[in-house]
């Protein structure tokens, strides 16, 4: 898995704005802009700091010192617990995960990007988005300068004089998952509200509904689905000990999608923001969500061509493209610098194992509470 493009459009009509609508990595490059890592601050003193190699600009390469750490913590949380309540003892394990670190610094914008690995099977995908905001001057000092209002249409006043720009972030991961194998399909499962039938005690309750996508294309939500849905990608070939098709679910949190006019300039070249999910064939030439060449580009060579054909998914090698977005109206408390402000999604194994993987860790008896 891995950012196959990062999209950050602007919103103001203004010349010196309008055309700040950046693809990332394709016309920047986030392993080009990579940086080195600082023990202590971008990383724990005990990570363990590793240097990469990347390709130049004129074909030969170049070392990038300390660009990526790994490292185990536990976060605080109980991997599991239970209370009881006779003996007033608990039992639990603390959750420790192992994760995996790079920054690319784009511009004013510092990209803290996890890959969290947890003993449960999960793996998160977190996004933190630091560094300095854009910003352009104004005339106000403060919003009751009588050109706040107009200053601020597409923006906020974060400091006197200084209007940082509205704009999105849009952060699209190429997932690669083979589930127990390469030959997997996609399911959506989807809660409906009904009525309880033969109950004397219940008007209504919930039942779910399992689908399998036939076509390469976006996921486009089930409206019907009066409780909402969420994704499996399964591999119907394989049992588990307790007879399931073992499957991961796409456990999507952040999942804004471009409000944009598809006739807009910055949407036409970024279609894949137009939905959170899409799902393809894996394809030796298909990497990149905005295409091979989005640099300065007019047109989306992206996921709307790869899915063009809508060949069959079933039973295939496939990639699940999943888009982080999230809007940004910045604040006060954005400037001078932006506080890391994070986004997270995570993919979990669903009927994959048959109890429980964090079980088997050493539980720990700890003593009573004093009263």
């Amino acid at each position: 898995m891995n950012v196959s493009e990062l999209f950050v459009p602007y919103m103001s009509p203004d010349p010196t704005w309008s055309y700040r609508t950046f693809m990332d990595a394709g016309e920047f490059g986030m392993g080009y802009l990579i940086a080195s890592l600082k023990p202590g601050v971008d990383c724990p003193p005990n990570a363990i700091f590793i240097d990469l190699t990347f390709p130049n600009d004129v074909g030969g390469t170049y070392t990038r010192p300390a660009a990526l750490c790994v490292f185990e913590r536990a976060n605080g949380d109980p991997a599991w617990r239970h209370y009881v309540a006779s003996t007033k003892s608990v039992a639990g394990v603390p959750q420790v995960e192992l994760v995996v670190r790079h920054i690319p610094t784009v511009g004013n914008y510092d990209y803290v990007v996890d890959y969290v690995f947890s003993p449960q099977g999960n793996i998160t995908l977190r996004v933190g988005a630091t560094g300095f905001d854009a910003v352009q001057s104004s005339a106000a000092a403060n919003m009751e300068s009588p050109t706040a209002l107009a200053d601020t249409t597409y923006g906020t006043l974060i400091a006197p004089y200084n209007v940082a720009i509205n704009h999105d972030h849009y952060f699209n991961f190429r997932l690669d998952l083979d589930v127990d194998g390469p030959q997997n399909s996609l399911v959506r499962d989807a809660f409906f509200a009904e009525p309880a039938k033969d109950s004397k005690t219940r008007k209504s309750l919930w039942t779910l509904k399992t689908g399998r996508y036939s076509a390469e294309g976006p996921i486009v939500p089930d409206h019907m689905a009066t409780g909402g849905e969420t994704w499996r990608v399964v591999n119907s070939n394989e049992k588990t000990g307790l007879k399931f098709n073992p499957s991961y679910w796409i456990d999507t949190h952040h999942q804004p999608t471009s409000i944009l006019d598809p006739a807009d300039p910055p949407q036409i070249r970024a279609g894949f923001t137009s939905q959170t999910l899409w799902v393809t064939k894996r394809r030796d030439d298909q990497y990149w969500a905005a295409g091979l060449y989005p640099n300065l580009s007019t047109k989306d060579e992206g996921l709307p061509a790869f899915v063009a054909k809508k060949e069959p998914i079933t039973n295939e090698d496939l990639v699940v493209w999943y888009t982080m977005g999230f809007r940004h109206a910045p604040r006060p408390e954005d400037f001078p610098i932006l506080p890391t402000f994070w986004h997270e999604m995570t993919l979990r194994p669903a009927f994959f194992f048959d109890h429980d993987p964090s079980t088997s860790f050493n539980p720990g008896e700890l003593a009573p509470p004093k009263e």
